[in-house]
């Protein structure tokens, strides 16, 4: 079960289940805790099919409960009957998830015992449609996934310089202009909202103020604090867009948009970013806005975008909503009811703390970044600031990230001129969000992007003490057939990774077999490219290898982060039949491959891992005494802007 139970008994039992199973309601179970039963039904029935005699499982209820939004439950699972004890609607969708994914474990299913509840109440995933589309399809079913895994707040980004992704009806030249291939309607944001409530998770939506702005100026370029583009922007990385608050048309237009949001999305939180505004962009010089500085008793600089923070924060609170900025907006002067999201170390969570904020941790939770799932699990926000500054010190050290380190130290050593203080009360770690940035995601790829390390952020989100690595492998392993039987998830490539490739569906099985062998590159490196030496120089305008309209259509948009498969094999003497037993399956797949690798093939970005696939393959079938040699051969490999990993398990070295 991903995330572990706190408490988890394991009896000899075997649980009779060749019949399906029955969610049965007690007696004491009202309606609020009722709701979605039919979902979670829907689940156990797509992948058991329900005969005459279904194991009955009896979803009850204690009272009272722990307190507001209480998701503690107890999961008995004997041999007779299972029966579900939770005081509140939300232990009960925390149950059932445990339940679906333990009961369809392998056969012979065991009882159990199981008594949980999360260590955090914000457990929750931030998703970039701004970037590229995501789609109401493609937005449910993650739903679904992060019902799952016991997430309960999904966090959307729906604007920056490269588009608007939702419909505006006061402002409609903004997603006229801006939607590039497709944005959210009002309709479909609706449904959005509605269909996660059914499964406990809560929509928090962001507009990103006032920096990354290069859409909203495209479309009302009369707010803007400096340059307007004069297209729709396509390039990633710094953004010189940024709304002018000295302007009254700048908050006419944010008030309509906050207006238009609240149309869609009931939650209290309303997300209005605050990141990275270049520091010249308020360092006014003409006379208007330098009386305008005067009259609030404002330097020009940060000052105003200070002056900003607390002005949003105004706003918020004359709607009912609590303000979350992220952790640039700390600052003495920030109204201590807003909540800070922490993203470039994890010192400044204990910085916004002590001046009083709640705040929210997603700095370790970069999905976009492709660390391996053990980086993301060793921070569990709940083992507090110690725990979180030495796990941060091992990910600086970690030895499959040594080409990146320079890199990770810029970026944390970013969060170094922060100005805080100590309030009169400690705020409060609500939680934390993963966080998978849209540059090189869309609907195709964003299933692989997630269900390899998001169960590892849940689990830590859920638990003081995470599962081991090797423990979490393990379940993870489990996981990725219920999210396919019961979800429209595909944790592995399967169909979407083959009809963006242009291969047939029948090559899925192969295709995830080459890709155990490769690793994409780490951090910002594909993002980056070639300008990644001259942005850790400090250089602004960096080239970039890709936009918002390069296709994800390449082999490696469809690599997993890890390969489960290598860290299996990791483990094992070279003389483990399992070694000869996969160069078996690689060969195989190489073969079905093979036409694919050929120039102007859809895999011919990655012919050298398929060269360095098959010579090794061949040399662990035929226990080839010159396999060191040959691994040692292709250590160094990188095509296709993935390395290639199965080198470093042949040759016992940490994995890339």
């Amino acid at each position: 079960m991903i995330p572990k139970p706190q408490r988890c008994l394991v009896a000899p039992a075997i649980l009779p289940l060749a019949q399906g199973v029955l969610l049965r309601l007690g007696a004491a179970v009202g309606p609020e805790e009722a709701q979605g039963i039919g979902l979670w039904q829907r689940r156990f029935d797509a992948a058991l099919a329900r005969g005459a005699a279904p194991y009955p499982l009896v979803v009850d209820r204690l009272l009272p409960p722990a307190g507001e939004g209480d998701e503690s439950y107890t999961l008995e699972l004997g041999p007779e009957e299972g029966r579900l004890r939770a005081s509140g609607p939300g232990g009960v969708r925390q149950g059932l998830a445990r339940a679906l994914q333990w009961l369809l474990a392998p056969a012979p299913v065991h009882a159990v015992s199981v008594a949980d509840a999360p260590a955090l109440p914000w457990r929750g995933l931030m998703l970039d449609p701004a970037r590229h589309p995501l789609g109401e399809g493609a937005l449910e079913r993650t739903l679904d996934g992060m019902a799952i895994l016991g997430l309960n707040v999904l966090h959307l980004h729906l604007t920056d310089d490269q588009g608007v992704a939702f419909e505006s009806r006061r402002r409609p030249r903004l997603h006229q202009l801006c939607g590039r291939e497709g944005y959210l309607t009002v309709a479909s944001l609706q449904r959005l909202a509605g269909a996660a409530a059914e499964r406990g998770i809560r929509v928090v939506p962001e507009l990103d103020l006032p920096g990354h702005a290069g859409a909203l100026l495209f479309a009302y370029p009369e707010c803007a604090a400096g340059p307007v583009p004069s297209r729709l922007p396509r390039d990633f990385g710094p953004s010189s867009y940024a709304l002018d608050p000295t302007r009254e048309e700048s908050w006419a237009f944010i008030h309509d948009l906050l207006d238009d949001l609240a149309e869609c999305f009931p939650d209290p939180y309303l997300h209005l970013g605050g990141d990275e505004v270049p520091a010249s962009m308020y360092a006014f010089k003409d006379a208007r806005r330098l009386a305008w500085c005067t009259d609030r008793d404002l330097a020009p600089g940060p000052e105003v975008q200070q002056w900003f923070s607390r002005s949003l924060a105004e706003l918020c609170a004359r709607r009912g909503k609590r303000l979350i900025l992220w952790d640039e907006a700390l600052h003495p002067t920030l109204p201590r009811e807003v909540t800070v999201q922490v993203w470039r170390r994890v010192e400044t969570l204990e910085a916004a703390l002590a001046q009083g904020h709640n705040a929210i941790l997603s700095s370790p939770f970069y999905l976009d970044l492709a660390f391996p799932a053990e980086r993301h699990l060793a921070f569990s926000p709940s083992a507090g600031g110690n725990a979180l500054v030495s796990a941060q010190q091992a990910l600086l050290a970690a030895p499959e990230l040594s080409d990146v380190h320079r890199g990770l130290a810029w970026a944390m050593a970013r969060a170094d001129s922060l100005e805080t203080v100590t309030g009169p009360s400690r705020g409060r770690t609500l939680g934390g969000e993963g966080c998978l940035w849209g540059e090189l995601v869309d609907e195709a790829v964003l299933d692989g992007r997630l269900y390899d390390r998001l169960p590892a952020v849940a689990e830590a989100l859920w638990r003081e003490t995470p599962g081991s690595p090797e423990d979490h492998r393990e379940r993870l392993a489990a996981l990725f057939p219920v999210l396919e039987r019961t979800t429209a998830c595909e944790p592995r490539p399967a169909t979407r990774a083959c009809a963006a490739l242009g291969l047939q569906a029948s090559l899925a099985a192969p295709l995830r077999e080459l890709f155990e062998a490769v690793v994409p590159l780490r951090w910002y490196k594909r993002l980056l490219g070639q300008g990644l030496d001259g942005r850790l120089r400090g250089a602004e305008a960096v080239p970039r290898s890709r936009d918002a309209k390069t296709p994800l259509t390449a082999p490696v948009d469809f690599v997993p982060s890890e390969s489960l498969v290598l860290r299996r094999l990791a483990e094992l003497p070279r003389d483990d039949p399992a070694w000869v037993a996969q160069g078996e399956r690689w060969l195989r797949a190489i073969e079905a491959l093979s036409s694919a690798f050929r120039e102007g093939g859809p895999l011919s970005p990655f012919a050298p891992h398929g060269h360095a696939l098959a010579t090794l393959a061949k040399a662990l079938v035929n226990q080839d005494p010159r396999l060191l040699e040959l691994a040692e051969r292709f250590q160094d490999l990188e095509a296709g802007e993935a390395r290639f990993a199965l080198s470093a398990a042949i040759l016992g070295r940490p994995l890339p």
